[in-house]
């Protein structure tokens, strides 16, 4: 009677244990179950912000792109208005530089028609 009762005492310890580790093997298989999720929201999270980072590279390059585009447009114009303007400048420079030379002959021309005046007006002071 007492061996059947150690037995007896045996067995529900043994299936409270069993049971014990079973709750345990259940807890940590959930604590698992929670890791794994949290883990894969964060990998999740990881991989949104990896993205989110990517697009927001991409659209700074394409800013970037943009801007050097506008820049480049508006070298381009200011060097098309320069190249015009030094067409006009180098225009009118030409333009001084005959009416220079024309300016000169005419004083040439004036100069010969003094002296021939003077030589007349000589002349005619040894004639009287």
């Amino acid at each position: 009677s007492l061996l059947l009762e150690a037995r007896a005492e045996a067995d529900t310890d043994a299936k409270v244990a069993e049971v014990e580790g079973h709750k345990w093997l259940v807890q940590e298989t959930e604590r698992i179950r929670v890791t794994r999720v949290r883990l894969g929201a964060e990998v999740e999270l990881t991989s949104k912000r990896e993205t989110l980072t990517m697009e927001e590279l991409d659209a700074a390059m394409a800013m970037a792109v943009e801007v050097d585009e506008t820049l480049r447009a508006e070298e381009t114009h200011l060097a098309e208005e320069r190249f015009k303007k030094e067409e006009l400048l180098n225009g009118e420079v030409k333009r001084c530089v005959d009416d220079s030379g024309k300016l000169a002959v005419e004083m040439a021309e004036k100069a010969a028609c003094l002296e021939e005046l003077i030589a007349v007006q000589h002349l005619e002071l040894e004639e009287e």
